[in-house]
């Protein structure tokens, strides 16, 4: 029975975009999600109808309710479908604190969305905040499912237990571990971590099995199917032994459909097969550089999100939707604080022409010549710190907040170097340290021998906040510019190590392919030139 479930290909038309979740919906028909193709409904994989208005916004999840369709968004609020009508419930409607939606669930018939700055239950024309999860690492609510009459809510804090009487702390032994995907089986619930599956029988948490960075779980009567950056493992539902694991790419959702089953995965949709092979392309990239400059610390303590928002890097647009970005973001609760990188000089400090409260730090442990100014902005409140005041490694600089240009709560960090008499605005990502266990690709791409600037790279897999996934790269914009020692014109870090087979993309076509290896703590290295 087993070995049946990987027989035949994947769904041609929904590859090369992340699927982010697959649902059973009213009708015996499939919801698949996808991260930036849009939301597909239908009776089978081969035949789904794209949701219109759903493919201009950045998804993260979706229901089907008796009136149509509710989505959830990375940095656009929530979207309303009817058969003729369509509503965004965005910045003007919730204000800027639930902008970053992760995930939507139904719950003794109410719909509740977990959101980067709340938790909130969704009522007729208004959303009303749950009051316990309204402040400090308790507010980033990710994943949510059904748990004894309760709705068991993933926080960065934690897994809590929503009742009538209030909140119980389930104490969740991980709670350092950021992504928590929970799913109620019988009268459990399973609970993923970046190490491993758990289960809480009602009193505390066992520890079933050792996994890398666990995505998603599936059961039905006799099994249970846990979804992970390796892949694919079954286990027994009644005794959680493990049965089967099939290593090949990170699986984000499942869901079995009329017997068949459907893999969304980082690389597209799935129907019965996981099979990924390295194939024999003509060029594979295995090249690799040092990192440039001595590290700064990542802005945040342990236990917070120090990986940026993955949809709004360094030198994107946001899919066209936004001007270029000259530097980094990081979505954390209001109130959090943002650290010194290192041992350095304050060289500015006050609040911008758009009234963003800011700081910049120039580090000493970078060579003069070659050095760069940090600027960390939209705190809360303006900063005490001074021009010529030293700060020390793990200093307090400021506290988040959304001051200035800003639609929710969270970081902007910019590097800027110094060129001549101006300064430009470089990658800030290769001077922080590498997140543990991940590894980086950058390099050269350009077109007759020019830089070329939008081009997207496709195919990677870090797995990060599900509320802002990562999509693609872009190679440098003209506002931007390249390490002044690196010389590259992209760079993505924070991957896990392995093979992955690379698309570069201009308007949506693709224009070339080859594999890459990530190894830990190294770049690796690309240097291509695509012609016209």
């Amino acid at each position: 029975m087993i070995a049946a479930l990987f027989i035949t290909a994947a769904v041609p038309f929904l590859q090369q975009t992340r699927i982010v979740k697959i649902r059973q919906i009213p009708g015996d028909s499939v919801l698949v999600v996808s991260a930036e193709a849009g939301a597909w409904a239908g009776d089978s994989p081969e035949n789904l109808t794209l949701i219109k208005g759903t493919e201009n916004f950045f998804l993260t999840d979706g229901l089907k309710t008796e009136s149509g369709w509710i989505f959830s968004t990375c940095g656009s609020g929530l979207l309303f479908i009817g058969e003729n009508s369509f509503e965004r419930w965005g910045f003007a409607k919730m204000g800027p604190f639930r902008q970053y939606c992760a995930s939507l669930t139904f719950f003794e018939n109410r719909i509740f969305a977990s959101f980067a700055d709340g938790l909130c239950e969704v009522t007729g024309n208004s959303i009303k905040p749950v009051r316990f999860f309204e402040s400090g690492r308790k507010s980033y609510a990710l994943s949510m499912s059904e748990y004894r009459d309760k709705l068991a809510v993933s926080c960065m804090a934690g897994i809590f237990a929503l009742t009538e009487n209030g909140v119980d702390d389930l104490l969740f032994p991980d709670s350092f571990s950021l992504n928590k995907p929970v799913h109620f089986l019988s009268d459990s619930i399973a609970a993923g971590s970046n190490s491993a599956f758990w289960i809480h029988d009602g009193s505390e948490w066992i520890l079933i099995d050792k996994v890398n960075f666990v995505n998603c779980f599936y059961s039905d009567s006799v099994f249970v199917y846990l979804g992970a950056f390796d892949g694919i493992t079954i286990y027994d539902r009644s005794s959680l032994k493990k049965i089967f694991s099939l290593g090949s790419c990170p699986v984000l959702s499942i869901l079995k459909h009329r017997g068949r089953w459907l893999f969304g995965t980082a690389g597209g949709l799935y129907a019965d097969s996981l099979v990924f092979s390295r194939s024999d392309f003509s060029s594979s990239v295995n090249s690799y550089v040092q990192y440039p400059h001595p590290f700064i610390m990542p802005p945040f303590p342990r236990g917070y999100n120090n990986m940026p928002d993955q949809t709004y890097l360094f030198s994107s647009t946001f899919g066209g939707k936004l001007r270029v970005h000259k530097g980094i973001d990081f979505n954390n609760p209001g109130g959090t604080p943002v650290l010194a990188g290192g041992d350095g000089i304050v060289v500015s400090s006050g609040t911008s022409s758009n009234g963003a409260n800011y700081v910049t730090v120039r580090y000493f442990l970078h060579r003069e010549e070659h050095g760069a100014v940090f600027l960390y902005t939209h705190f809360r409140e303006a900063s005490c710190l001074k021009p010529g005041d030293t700060v020390s490694l793990g200093d307090t600089l400021g506290l988040i907040g959304h001051t200035g240009r800003a639609t929710n709560d969270h970081l902007h960090l910019e590097a800027r170097t110094q060129r001549g008499f101006s300064s430009a605005s470089v990658n800030p990502s290769i001077w922080l340290l590498p997140a543990e266990g991940t590894g980086a690709v950058s390099g050269r791409i350009t077109q007759n021998g020019f830089f070329s600037p939008g081009l997207r790279i496709y195919g990677f897999y870090k797995p990060g906040l599900n509320e802002t996934p990562f999509l693609y790269a872009e190679t440098y914009s003209a506002e931007t510019e390249s390490d002044p020692e690196l010389g590259e014109n992209f760079f993505i870090d924070g991957i896990l190590p392995g093979f992955y087979r690379v698309e570069l993309k201009k308007d949506n076509f693709v224009i070339d392919f080859f594999i890459v290896e990530v190894k830990e703590g190294k770049i690796s290295w690309i240097e291509r030139d695509v012609g016209n």
